[in-house]
């Protein structure tokens, strides 16, 4: 299980390579409620092997308003994006982007890198031949 950096999400993952994500708010963002609450966005099986990372990550949009980021890494090589804000109706993670990051060696953990001068920001993912790479998710 991960929490975001203010506290408005979290996401887990299962042994059946499920991905889960929760967002802390009041009902459908009405303002008359008093009451947060953890709220099911929705769940997606998006690794046909184990997850071995999941990471939460932020970027801003062209209105200069914060946009939360949720990645995952398996041992099938591949880096998934999922969208934070909304589920389908059904309760279906939707993916944004999958990108395969290695050909032989296993991903052990990926960790969101911000950086100072760009506003996208950038993954940081390991293996288990010890290397290190970085990734622009967005490009």
């Amino acid at each position: 299980m991960i929490v975001d950096d203010d506290g408005k999400f979290f996401a887990c993952s299962d042994n059946q390579c499920c991905i889960s994500l929760f967002k802390h708010s009041k009902l459908y963002d009405d303002e008359d409620q008093k009451v947060e609450e953890w709220w099911f966005i929705g769940k997606i099986r998006t690794h046909v092997r184990g997850i071995t990372s999941i990471s939460f990550g932020y970027s801003y949009d062209e209105n200069n308003q914060k946009k939360h980021r949720l990645f995952s890494i398996g041992k099938d090589r591949r880096l998934f994006e999922y969208e934070t804000h909304f589920g389908d109706e059904y309760g279906v993670l939707k993916v944004m982007k999958c990108i395969d990051i290695e050909l032989e060696a296993t991903p052990t953990s990926c960790i969101w890198y911000p950086t100072i001068d760009i506003k996208e920001g950038l993954i940081l993912t390991a293996n288990d031949e010890y290397k290190m790479k970085l990734w622009n998710p967005t490009t």
